[in-house]
């Protein structure tokens, strides 16, 4: 939907658990059949997202995977309000890539390295995650 989540991808698997482990789960991976299962549904995408539970996240670094944990609930927000207006209008595979090639933020960088190997990058994960907002209890909204 917005430009920063273009290295989400193109494609956005739905692993459901049950599809293969049944109804009587916690909905969580807990053994190595379904991490496997999961990873299956994963392939070669970046995000795959979990029925009932949330997403998982595979990238080629840390940096990646935080960037992921971070464009793609703002993303889904957008999405959601965009849903709401009418119909939608993706990214196209053409954006995706040309937003993958272009100038912009590249993690595997020198620069971006040096910056995370000097600590920038994981306070501001972690100021990140203790800033967002959550509702409040019992509200009933996802924090998504």
């Amino acid at each position: 939907m917005i430009h920063s989540g273009a290295f989400i991808g193109a494609e956005v698997p739905v692993w459901d658990i049950a599809e293969r482990f049944g109804d009587r789960t916690n909905l969580l991976v807990t053994d190595m059949a379904q991490g496997r299962d999961l990873a299956g549904r994963l392939g070669a995408n970046s995000v795959a997202l979990m029925r009932g539970h949330g997403f998982a996240a595979a990238a080629r670094s840390l940096i990646d995977v935080v960037r992921l944990s971070v464009y793609l609930p703002r993303n889904a927000r957008v999405q959601f309000k965009a849903m709401q207006l009418g119909e939608l209008k993706p990214l196209s595979p053409g954006e995706i890539n040309a937003r993958a090639a272009g100038p912009g933020y590249k993690p595997q960088s020198p620069e971006t390295q040096r910056a995370c190997s000097t600590g920038r990058c994981a306070p501001a994960a972690a100021t990140y995650f203790k800033t967002r907002r959550t509702p409040p209890a019992g509200s009933g909204t996802s924090p998504l």
